[in-house]
């Protein structure tokens, strides 16, 4: 038997301690084209897909200026002195009534809401607006409301005596103050047909039915000559009967209505995603009985719409 040269075994141990010193892995066939000691492949890395809400859904924010008809205030019934040593009738003034009468008045208007671009030419939202209270107020009488403060029997019968037939009235000569609030508010579903688009700028029209709702108050209160207010306590000496007065009145109420609206105007593209909307609108809140008339408006509009994903 021959035996191998020590040189010959020397080697085959080398060989398998350097083998058993490299790091352990599953070697791939990538990595044997490479190669020993070659750079492994570079790393690709996908994009990762965008998860849109919905492509045409937006959020907008608009104010604006209104005209409305001017409201206005009707005095009630007011007491007139007795004639000729009568007696008071006691019958007292009431809240003063309120219209929708000629001419306007100016209020501001604040909207928000949220829609959805259908495709180029179609979208709508739903919109809720507020609207800055219409006031009102005047004054009537100017001294001559008949206020009465005091009863007396100054007359004397024939025969000397009292005559209780024919009293006198101390009379505060009051002046009637007048103040009339009306709010209001509408949601509204709108939809709208926008033209096309021309260097940014989309002119188009729409339409919205929706509900209106709101709360109306009046009052009145009376002011004596002197000043002070007619809130008075008196006592009749024929009868021994002590009657208070104060003709300060109010009415109020809540009232609901089928509301509509027509508009048009331009949508400005000013920012990714972000339009500027300017527009007129023509709002019918609807007829309000109990105020004598139909609310309305003509107002316009700066607004800003956000498209969330677009």
């Amino acid at each position: 038997m021959s035996m191998r040269p020590p040189t010959t075994i020397f080697k085959a141990m080398l060989a398998t301690a350097m083998l058993a010193a490299l790091p352990v892995g599953t070697a791939s066939a990538a990595d044997l084209d490479y190669g020993f000691g070659s750079a492994p492949p570079p790393v690709v890395t996908l994009p990762e897909s965008k998860v849109e809400f919905g492509s045409g859904w937006y959020i907008r924010g608009d104010v604006g200026a209104a005209r409305v008809p001017k409201l206005q205030l009707n005095a009630p019934n007011l007491p007139t002195a007795p004639a000729n040593y009568q007696f008071w009738d006691g019958v007292q003034p009431g809240a003063p009534g309120v219209v929708f009468g000629g001419g306007s008045s100016a209020r501001l208007v604040g909207s928000l809401g949220a829609g959805y671009q259908v495709n180029r030419f179609l979208r709508g939202d739903i919109m809720f607006d507020y609207h800055q209270p219409t006031a009102s107020n005047g004054s009537s009488g100017s001294g001559s409301v008949f206020c009465p403060t005091a009863i007396a029997y100054n007359q004397k019968t024939p025969s000397g005596t009292t005559d209780y037939t024919m009293p006198t009235y101390g009379d505060g000569e009051c002046t009637g103050y007048y103040k009339a609030h009306v709010s209001s508010y509408d949601v509204l579903v709108n939809g709208y047909i926008d033209l096309g688009t021309w260097y940014h700028v989309t002119p188009y029209i729409g339409a919205g039915v929706g509900l209106s709702f709101g709360h109306y108050q009046t009052s009145s209160s009376y002011l004596q000559a002197n000043g002070a207010p007619y809130q008075v306590t008196y006592t009749d000496p024929q009868f021994g009967s002590t009657t208070s007065e104060n003709f300060d009145r109010n009415a109020s109420g809540t009232y609901y209505n089928f509301a509509f609206a027509g508009m048009a105007g331009i949508a400005i593209d000013i920012y990714p995603h972000t339009k500027l909307d300017l527009g007129y609108r023509y709002l019918n809140l609807g007829h309000i009985a109990s105020l004598g008339g139909t609310l309305y408006e003509h107002e316009a509009r700066a607004g800003l719409r956000y498209m969330i994903d677009n």
